[in-house]
């Protein structure tokens, strides 16, 4: 196979691709399917989200204290950190993807509306659980997205889908506590389970082309989960993960506490975490790079992290506080769909969604690990100390990626 910058390998036309299709263009059937699928993805994520501002203060309500608000937060992560690797493999047995994507948002329906009806923290915890289980259904509805642009639109579907993604989040997030002050705490909870009642049913109407029968040994196929092309991404995508979580969704709200802001500057600070990450993904998904090395995309990524991070401690007013978690964003926003394509480029067909698995578990750990590393290294070291040890990580992931990432060997 020739090397293509943005490319994953295809060795079957199970893909979705029409025969005869010349490559690289949809028909007009396959473009049809793609925007049906962008759609349902802002259905999935706005299914997740739309509670998550509110959860914290509605588990206190149900009587939690703070370490049961931080446990039902982290069943989130957990369950998916245990179950994506499983499903990867199951899908991949099975030849199948869209039937877990049904029942992600299934299992989405029931733990929003378990989470809405709860009267005390178990209940509460055990379907916050659930919802981890629903969201390891991103592992099939990845693959099933990048089916729809054959051998060589890794990288595209990803970088869409990326940004339908970051979408649906920010317009849930935005959303929620709006619906909670308008119609009560419970609402946001009851709104995200039908939300994902309408999504089970839209996605029964994309077409999936079953992968054909015969698999690898699965010895082999777990062998394979070894190799550092699917590796490498991985850490990096954690190392990346564990910076969002530190300090876009973690730390840098309570920097713009101390700086006095008000409730609807940190909820724009939010969005300004999601909206630049939207952005950039979109642009990788354009296909618009040209000949530009997936690797100098990502080492760039970190970069720009890396500078944000640098600056955060330095801030001394909500203005430059925006500018930096913008930029923050951006970066994160070059990162990961790069990454995430990068790391299925060598998959056969029939291993994708194992090898997704694997990319998504490891970089549910950064997700699971950062804010539990950094609320003990906070004690310690301070807000600042934590800032300067998550800028180092981000620029160590740079210097990975430019170093090692390109040598790596795209081929087999």
């Amino acid at each position: 196979m020739g090397r293509r910058e943005w490319s994953i390998s295809g060795r079957s036309n199970a893909s979705g691709c029409t025969p005869g299709a010349k490559e690289g263009v949809p028909t007009a059937a396959e473009g049809a399917q793609r925007h049906y699928l962008i759609l349902c993805t802002l259905l999935f994520w706005v299914s997740l989200y739309l509670y998550v501002p509110v959860l914290p203060s509605f588990t206190e309500r149900l009587g939690g204290t703070l370490r049961t608000v931080g446990v039902v937060i982290s069943l989130y992560g957990l369950t998916q950190l245990i179950l994506r690797i499983p499903l990867g493999i199951l899908s991949d047995r099975l030849g199948r993807r869209k039937p877990f994507v049904v029942m992600g948002f299934w299992i989405s329906a029931l733990s929003a509306l378990g989470m809405g009806l709860s009267r005390g923290t178990a209940s509460l915890g055990f379907f916050r659980g659930l919802s981890g289980v629903a969201a390891t259904m991103w592992v099939a509805f990845t693959i099933l997205y990048a089916s729809f642009f054959g051998a060589d639109g890794s990288a595209k579907a990803m970088g869409q889908l990326s940004s339908g993604m970051s979408v649906g989040q920010m317009l849930a997030t935005s959303a929620g506590g709006y619906l909670a002050q308008e119609y009560g705490v419970r609402f946001p909870f009851l709104t995200a389970g039908f939300v994902a009642l309408a999504g089970g049913v839209a996605i029964l109407l994309v077409r999936e082309t079953p992968l054909p029968v015969g698999r690898p040994p699965f010895l082999v196929q777990i062998g394979r989960l070894k190799t550092p092309t699917l590796l490498v991404p991985s850490i990096l995508a954690a190392l990346c993960q564990y910076g969002t979580w530190v300090t876009a969704f973690g730390f840098t709200p309570i920097w713009a506490d101390r700086l006095g802001a008000s409730d609807a500057q940190l909820g724009l600070l939010s969005l300004l975490a999601l909206l630049p990450q939207a952005v950039a993904a979109l642009i990788i998904g354009s296909g618009n790079l040209g000949r530009l090395k997936p690797w100098r995309v990502v080492t760039a990524g970190f970069g720009l992290s890396t500078l944000a991070i640098g600056i955060l401690p330095v801030t001394g007013d909500m203005l430059s506080l925006y500018l930096v978690q913008a930029l923050g964003g951006f970066g994160r926003g070059m990162v990961m769909p790069s990454l995430m394509a990068l790391a299925i480029r060598s998959a056969r067909e029939e291993e994708r969604a194992s090898w997704m698995g694997v990319f998504q578990a490891v970089y549910g750990l950064g997700m699971f690990l950062g804010p539990a590393l950094s609320g003990f290294l906070g004690e310690w070291l301070q807000l600042n100390g934590v800032f300067l040890i998550t800028g180092v990580l981000t620029a160590l992931s740079a210097w990975v990626a430019h170093r090692y990432g390109r040598g790596l060997n795209y081929e087999s």
